[in-house]
């Protein structure tokens, strides 16, 4: 019988997040191999929930947390051997209200 020693993390690549968002709720894109499958994942970072190991998804829904600013996701990868990729971090400015805008006309504002 033949034993395979995997001492490699996984393959991993996160792909960048738009770089401004109206929204809090985003998709990620990933790309992840390894010999020793299946994947499991773990999200974290500016986000809720997250913090836990679930099974691979090459396009996980993520909340980002409330309110307005810079949000990060990282992302961990983990083969069977308990080898981990990661983590990777994508970020995204949330700006969920757009600019206020005040136009005058003659005397009176609108």
């Amino acid at each position: 019988m033949l034993f395979r020693s995997d001492r490699q993390p996984p393959q991993l690549t996160v792909a960048p997040l738009a770089a401004l968002s109206a929204t809090t709720a985003v998709n990620l894109a990933l790309t992840a191999s390894d010999l020793s499958g299946p994947l499991t994942l773990r999200l974290g970072g500016d986000i809720v929930g997250g913090g836990s190991w679930q099974p691979y998804s090459a396009s996980p829904a993520v909340q980002l947390l409330a309110g307005e600013g810079l949000r990060t996701v990282t992302v961990e990868v983990r083969d069977t051997l308990d080898n981990i990729a990661g983590p990777i971090t994508a970020w995204t400015l949330v700006d969920v209200s757009g600019p206020a805008v005040a136009i005058k006309i003659g005397r009176a504002h609108v």
